[in-house]
């Protein structure tokens, strides 16, 4: 790409020229912005003529070139000389708006090529972590989407989208991630580029359910698992504890590992053949998304859990934005992710005082606000093992945005496949 066609001057004192004999016609190109520019000159002007309107100014040759020379800018543009041809090239501003996308969409093409530099310089840079430099240069490719202007949609837009949709739905081109649990699947299950959000009390069984979830997704393709609770030679004796059918304390004992070697090895054929990619450690969101583009056929992708991804802490400002980041790479993938969450705690010593797990959500961070699903698991904390009590618990829909629907599911573990079972009504 030459230079040529990196900028359009004609494009951009367009736009200025337009402003100048018609104020009002900025707020149709409100997406510009200053840096969008390419002559610093043209830059100028257009800073000084949002500066004007954000105080309740009109824009004429006059204000703009008294607002430049209070900057001692006028003289550098070319005094009010410049305004005038600006004004003498434009005599309407009714295809403003096609002036600013030209413009809009050099600057993006500029940004574009400034980041394939970078990206040529971390190449050469020759780190030996070949994952951070990938992360860094994807990092670099999908910051240049907050740039991207959103464009308004017509209904026949949407009409055509919907058409396109649903027969893709119909005819099996696209179809939507099911959890494996009836009630939730009833529903619809996952849609493409929805957030799910499962929380509840420590000790539940998220990791259980969540990991249920995924080996049932992982029978239609890859699923991307971040495991921040478990190592990896814990995530191992979950999955030989469900396919060999025994409780995971059998996986612990050594007795049983001499006695039952030739079976454990036999049942890690079933983990080999997995379409569950784990990661672990330290872990961004961004880093989760650099991961999850280079995966062919992704179907869902797995937090377990929001506050241990790095740079998360308790703070309710750093753990929306983590929130914040999840529910966009949902959205921008256009696959499901399910991410586990931590409630508030709560410290009230009455039973009356204590707040409803919803609530507690909420005091944990925005994250309700992002999500497409909240679900809560919870069951008897102080059963023994082996009892009814334990066995039991209750998965509730406590926010469904594309039904409204809130209610709870009933459950039951089953500790021979390590998985709960929905209990009929």
């Amino acid at each position: 790409m030459t230079d040529k066609l990196l900028y359009d001057i004609d494009a951009e004192e367009a736009v200025l020229g337009s402003m100048l004999i018609d104020s009002e016609a900025y707020y149709k190109i409100a997406y510009l912005k200053p840096e969008d520019f390419s002559r610093e000159k043209n830059k100028w002007v257009f800073e000084a003529i949002i500066g004007l309107l954000n105080h309740g100014i009109a824009c004429t040759s006059l204000t703009v070139a008294h607002e430049l020379g209070n900057k001692q800018r006028l003289e550098a543009i070319g005094g009010a000389a410049y305004l005038a041809h600006l004004e003498s090239i434009t005599p309407t501003s009714v295809y403003i708006t096609h002036y600013a996308d030209i413009v809009k969409r050099f600057a993006d093409y500029r940004r574009l090529l400034t980041a394939s530099a970078q990206i040529e310089g971390i190449v050469y840079s020759g780190e030996l972590d070949f994952d951070k430099s990938l992360s860094d240069c994807l990092r670099l490719i999908t910051g240049l989407k907050k740039n991207v202007r959103a464009r308004v949609r017509t209904g026949k837009d949407r009409a055509s989208r919907a058409i396109d949709t649903y027969s893709d739905y119909a005819d099996g081109t696209i179809e939507r991630t099911k959890f494996g649990i009836p009630s939730l699947d009833k529903l619809g299950g996952m849609g493409p580029g929805e957030y799910i959000i499962l929380c509840g009390e420590t000790k539940m069984g998220k990791s259980t359910i969540t990991k249920q979830i995924a080996d049932y997704v992982a029978k239609s393709g890859p699923v991307l698992y971040f495991r921040g609770e478990m190592t990896e030679d814990q995530w191992n004796q979950r999955d030989l504890a469900r396919i060999m059918r025994q409780p995971m304390k059998h996986l612990a004992s050594e007795q049983f590992i001499k006695d039952r070697l030739d079976d454990i090895i036999k049942a890690t054929g079933a983990i080999a053949e997995s379409n569950i990619l784990t990661i672990g450690g330290s872990v961004t969101a961004e880093d989760l998304y650099a991961e999850a583009v280079n995966i062919d056929g992704l179907r869902l992708v797995i937090v377990d859990y929001l506050q241990l991804l790095k740079g998360v802490t308790a703070d309710y400002k750093a753990t929306s934005q983590a929130s914040s980041s999840l529910a966009r790479m949902a959205k921008d993938l256009n696959i499901p992710v399910l991410t586990l969450s931590q409630l508030a705690r709560d410290n009230a010593k009455k039973p009356e005082d204590k707040k409803h797990w919803t609530q507690r959500l909420k005091d944990s961070g925005n994250i309700e606000n992002d999500a497409d699903w909240v679900l809560n698991i919870s069951r008897d904390q102080d059963a023994q093992p082996g009892t009814k009590g334990f066995l039991e618990a209750t998965l509730a829909i406590g926010y469904h945005r594309q039904g409204g629907e809130r209610m709870p599911i009933p459950l039951r573990f089953e500790w021979q496949d390590q998985i709960y079972m929905e209990v009929a009504q």
